[in-house]
């Protein structure tokens, strides 16, 4: 068999690729552990449990009925670093924080975020309109509703594209999604839904999504935005790789947000 000069940097440029993403994991992997105390003696889980369980942790545990969304993403939006919230960054017109509980290996993330010369509505708009969603937000790929309960409260379809199919599958999601408003904001939820009759494709992997939502309150001069994410995005990648990068993701979000209601706004005037 004859080796030409493209076969060769095919080659070459695939074992590239390979070694690149192997070298981000590790590095990510070694940042994580460098973090982690080696030296402290590991103190009682049990006394760790009774000291920072929160008020939706004392719930869970006690076997109560079952919180439904809105709930259960108000009590995450008002919990502060007390019930085991760690601030990652920090500034004037975005927070953002994160928590890991006993219940899931995936952390929680949580984000505030002020939007200047917007309106609710239109964040609600920006958020909620799968048309207008597609323009901005490029990780929801064939974001579609698959079925629709009333104007607020509907099961949507997305997959994330994988930028290494060949190494990472891509992600799909069916998410339960529903908002409501009241005299303070407008509250929008999701979790994951179940569908037997669509087929996971093949070699893709299905996410789940555990909570995730955003609370939009009006203040002077725009918005405030709250936002939370859990997604455990299943497969082969570690908990500790997925918590390490989803604050960033939660910046690049926000960035992308307050482009588009700008550019909704823009739209609006003519």
């Amino acid at each position: 068999m004859k080796v030409t000069r493209k076969t060769l940097f095919l080659v070459s440029g695939g074992v590239f690729v390979g070694a690149f993403v192997i070298y981000s994991y590790l590095k990510i992997r070694k940042s994580i552990q460098s973090k982690e105390p080696f030296s402290r003696p590991s103190p009682n889980p049990q006394q760790i449990h009774e000291e920072s369980k929160s008020p939706l942790e004392e719930h869970k545990l006690s076997k109560l009925n079952p919180l439904d969304k809105f709930e259960e993403f108000e009590i995450l939006m008002t919990e502060g670093t007390s019930e085991g919230w760690d601030i990652v960054k920090e500034n004037p017109d975005f927070k953002v924080y994160k928590k890991i509980t006993e219940f899931s290996p995936v952390a929680i993330i949580k984000a505030t975020i002020l939007v200047n010369d917007t309106t609710p509505d239109d964040a609600l708009f920006a958020i909620w309109d799968g048309g207008f969603r597609r323009e901005w937000d490029n990780v929801l790929q064939d974001f579609k509703v698959i079925e629709k309960y009333s104007e607020n409260s509907d099961m949507i379809y997305f997959y994330a594209a994988s930028p290494f199919p060949s190494i990472v599958s891509n992600r799909e999601f069916i998410q339960h999604r529903k908002y409501r408003k009241d005299d303070n904001g407008i509250l929008i939820v999701y979790w994951s839904a179940e569908r037997d009759d669509i087929p996971v494709p093949e070699g893709w992997v299905r996410a789940n999504t555990i909570i995730s939502g955003y609370y939009i309150k009006s203040v002077e001069g725009g918005v405030e935005l709250y936002f939370i994410s859990q997604n455990d995005v299943k497969g082969k990648i570690p908990p500790k790789l997925i918590n390490a990068v989803a604050p960033s993701k939660a910046m690049d979000w926000s960035r992308k947000f307050r482009r588009a209601c700008a550019l909704l706004k823009k739209r609006r005037l003519g």
